[in-house]
């Protein structure tokens, strides 16, 4: 008897002594979302599309390039003229210096710049609803792993408090054993019921304790650091309609906006490809500068210098017949992106509606759980007073025991179902893009 009464201390202890820190569901998704490594690498892909999608990426801009060179050569050399004079020399000094600056504008390209520009900003945008569409799971892995460790430290709870219960009936049997009132039978059976609530509460600490990890690998940090978890299931429900969360879902669903980007990508991408079918125009512009000194040969020195002008046509009439299969592909993809669309589409209309039908079933559990709650706490105390006077014998305690414990999962199931139906609702309808 007196081990038990040593055991059942430790159960609290190892609850009570656990973590300083207390988090509310709105501080972990705070520190989810300044801390998540998933979240951080998808920004600055967002930060790195944003850098490029600018006026010289386009293809607007000139290029403007400088040149320059210094020779020195050293030469040996015999010339025989035709009046008969001969010039012979030894390691003949030549310096020559080249300078240039040019120009180089491409005005015309078949206003494939012009897609191009369209592109890179689609490309950004697609990089923010990436971002967008990370922070929303981000936030609703935070929230389901918060409501799992709320529904387990609930469990918890009643775990501990069914121990206190079989507790309480193994010690009335000893009182009664010792009295030589009662069998040990009676006490061996409380033993044995203590066991078994005990092996469920560390099976309940057990998943407690890797749900931690799972918010800790959420937040970045390392299984040294320690937390706890308050806050409550909701108490009661609102009512939706089809109709309006399908209008809404189709209109700002992330998945489906990241869809018709890629779309409207594939689309330009197309216009980049029909440009080649367009000749090419350019302007050229540069400045020469050259000068040379020569000890050997009829100039002893020389120096050309000035601008020029041009313009560049280039037109491609065959190439390999290139053009037309990237046209081909260019189409397909933009087809391919179609379907996709159509696709996302589709599963979002059906992910939407299957959250919709369990959110009315869970729901409808959720109402009926919450009224089974005050129940659940009279029977425990009319229990606990029938056994005392004797109207309840060890057996039909055990069994009124396991039945609330039972009844008092079902409300938990009931409000952890509400919850995941609500938030895979809440998902699909981009609930969550008010976070972000």
């Amino acid at each position: 008897m007196r081990k038990w009464l040593l055991i059942f201390p430790v159960f609290l202890i190892t609850s009570a002594a656990l973590g300083q820190n207390v988090l509310q569901k709105e501080s972990l998704i705070q520190l989810v979302l300044e801390r998540n490594l998933g979240i951080k690498l998808v920004r600055n892909n967002s930060k790195i599309a944003a850098n490029e999608d600018n006026i010289g990426n386009a293809g607007y801009l000139p290029r403007i390039s400088m040149f320059s060179e210094r020779d020195w050569t050293f030469n040996s050399a015999r010339q025989q003229f035709l009046g008969g004079q001969t010039l012979e020399i030894d390691n003949a000094r030549n310096l020559s210096l080249t300078a240039a600056a040019q120009l180089e504008w491409t005005i015309f390209d078949g206003f494939k710049m012009f897609a191009t520009d369209k592109k890179l900003t689609e490309l950004s945008h697609l990089a923010k609803l990436d971002l967008q569409a990370e922070v929303e799971m981000k936030v609703y892995e935070a929230s389901m792993a918060f409501y799992n460790m709320l529904m387990l430290q609930e469990m918890e709870t009643i775990y501990l408090q069914s121990i206190a219960f079989t507790l309480d009936r193994l010690t009335h049997f000893q009182n009664l054993l010792d009295a030589g009132t009662s069998s040990e039978i009676d006490v061996i059976q409380a033993e044995l019921d203590l066991m078994n609530d005990s092996s469920l509460y560390l099976s309940n600490r057990e998943q407690l304790l890797k749900q931690k990890n799972v918010i800790r690998n959420l937040l970045a940090e390392n299984t040294t650091v320690d937390f706890e978890i308050s806050g409550e299931f909701p108490k009661t429900t609102e009512d939706v309609s089809w109709d309006e969360i399908l209008t809404k879902a189709k209109a700002i669903n992330t998945q489906l906006l990241m869809a018709k980007s890629n779309y409207a990508i594939a689309a330009l991408e197309q216009k980049e490809v029909h440009s080649r079918f367009y000749p090419q125009i350019g302007l050229l512009a540069n400045y020469n500068f050259n000068t040379a000194e020569n000890e050997v040969g009829f100039l002893l020195r020389n120096r050309v210098y000035g601008p020029a002008l041009g313009i560049v046509l280039r037109w491609d009439i065959l190439d390999h017949l290139s053009r037309f299969q990237e046209n081909k592909n260019a189409k397909i993809r933009l087809d391919n992106a179609e379907l996709i669309e159509k696709e996302v589409d589709l599963e979002i209309e059906k992910s939407l509606n299957d959250a919709y039908i369990a959110y009315n079933w869970a729901q409808k559990q959720l109402a009926l759980a919450i009224r089974s709650e005050s129940k659940t706490a009279k029977i425990i105390s009319i229990a606990n007073s029938s056994f005392e006077s004797g109207a309840l014998s060890p057996f039909e305690l055990r069994e009124i025991q396991f039945s609330i414990i039972q009844a008092q999962t079902r409300i938990l199931s009931a409000k952890m179902d509400y919850v995941i139906a609500k938030m895979n609702m809440d998902l699909v309808l981009g609930v969550y893009q008010n976070i972000f």
